[in-house]
Order: structure tokens, then sequence, then C-alpha cells
């Protein structure tokens, strides 16, 4: 599905950053827009800039 997909959108609140599961979907690269609750340029997110197209 994320393939056939013209774009991945991934809602997550601050709590879910930077953990994981034993289910992946699919891998950060593969995501277009990352939405949080964090403004962009919080710290939290600095290790996603380069990996998701966009962070809202």
């Amino acid at each position: 599905m994320i393939k056939a997909s013209k774009k991945v959108v991934t809602p997550m609140i601050s709590e879910k950053l930077n953990s994981s599961l034993r289910l992946q979907v699919c891998s950060a690269e593969e995501v277009d827009f990352l939405i949080t609750e964090l403004n962009p340029d919080h710290e939290l997110l600095s290790a996603f800039h380069h990996k998701v197209k966009h962070i809202l």
C-alpha cells in the first residue's frame, strides 16, 4: 500500500517519537509528511529532518 501511494502521511504524538515496536509499517524515509504537536524545529524531531520530507 505504501508503494502504491502518492503521499504517505503519518500523525505521531511526541511520546512515540524514537520508540520501536515489533511491527514496522514503513521506514521513516518513506514518509512524506510527519505531523506532530511539536514545532518542526523542536530538538526531538532533529533525527527526522534528513529522513522525512516534510514535518508539520
